[in-house]
């Protein structure tokens, strides 16, 4: 997988939490199960399990597929070594500590922190 597919399939907060509980865990996950851990996180878009199900679904789980990260089969979705190999991105973007937005609002002349 190339640099731009890889930042491109982490733009997601979604996607990343869905990568991380699946490299976290100790085998296959069902998607109500990744469902609640998306929606139980504040970082994402969902409060609802429910909504999150349907994204996971319908987008997220599909992308992921499509680039052989993870393997997606009645009911259960696990990951593949391509997500182990992601998965070092993921980590070695948690080692800075502040998101991109933060630094693009330092960036701008009258945003910047006090």
């Amino acid at each position: 997988m190339d640099s731009p597919t890889a930042c491109s399939l982490l733009a997601s907060a979604e996607r990343q939490l869905l990568l991380r509980t699946l490299l976290e865990g100790d085998g296959p996950e069902t998607v109500p199960e990744l469902a609640r851990a998306v929606a139980e996180t504040p970082r994402t878009e969902f409060e609802r399990p429910e909504p999150a199900r349907i994204a996971l679904q319908h987008v997220h789980l599909p992308t992921l597929a499509d680039h052989g990260v993870v393997e997606h089969d009645d009911g259960l979705v696990a990951p593949t070594p391509e997500a182990h190999a992601l998965g070092e991105l993921l980590d070695a973007a948690a080692a800075f500590d502040r998101s991109w937005a933060d630094d693009a609002v330092d960036r701008q002349p009258g945003f910047g922190r006090s």
